[in-house]
């Protein structure tokens, strides 16, 4: 793994110590084990959140975390880890890989990998036939935590078709970048898609959606 990825995410364990105070508190107490991690559009740092987020787990918890890359617009979680990209999700949603073919390990023996793997078929498929849901349903009784790598909210179908399925859904938004019409409109699009939107990764800050966004 890039020794860049890694500084980087050690400078903001302590904003993500309280990210994993406010997802619980969000949850009403309810266990959270599967997140969704996206962002409003492309290159807001939505994977290094997701890396930060599933080694904070791992390293500092010694939780059993597994890091899933879903983006099939841009999958990057096997270059990063230097893993080959499959087997991963999409070998598994097909039956041409088990499991544990599947999850890669790393330096770490608490976090593993599934990389996206080579898709085959539309995702929309996938998602009426359940085969993500049950996935991720069999991944929990494994691992304390599921994070998934998804793509962007704003100009894909992916996210929307998915969000319900998560416990957690967080939107990562690029300071001073991303205008708050923009965040609007991609928290309104999973909340209506019944994601369970618990809060937004503000960078390397961690905050609520504003209640008006969704006055």
């Amino acid at each position: 793994m890039s020794s860049n990825y890694i500084a980087l995410a050690d400078s903001f364990k302590n904003e993500l110590k309280l990210l994993e105070s406010n997802l619980m508190e969000a949850s009403d107490g309810e266990r959270v084990q599967s997140i969704l991690v996206t962002s409003s559009k492309s290159g807001e740092g939505k994977t290094m959140s997701a890396i930060s987020l599933a080694r904070k787990f791992a390293l500092e918890n010694n939780y059993k975390v597994l890091l899933i890359d879903s983006n099939i617009q841009s999958p990057k979680l096997h270059d990063v880890f230097s893993l080959p990209i499959q087997p991963g999700l999409s070998e598994c949603l097909n039956g041409n890989a088990e499991i544990s073919q599947a999850c890669h390990s790393t330096d770490n023996e608490n976090l593993e990998i599934m990389p996206l793997g080579i898709p085959k078929g539309h995702i929309s498929q996938i998602i009426k036939d359940q085969k993500l849901e049950k996935l991720i349903a069999e991944l929990k009784a494994d691992y304390d935590y599921i994070i998934v790598d998804s793509t962007y909210v704003l100009g894909t179908s992916e996210v929307s078709m998915i969000c319900s399925i998560f416990d957690a859904t967080l939107l990562v938004v690029e300071c001073e970048s991303t205008k708050w019409q923009v965040v609007k409109t991609a928290a309104d699009k999973l909340t209506s898609s019944n994601g369970k939107l618990l809060g937004t990764i503000l960078n390397r800050r961690q905050f609520y959606i504003p209640q008006f966004f969704y006055g």
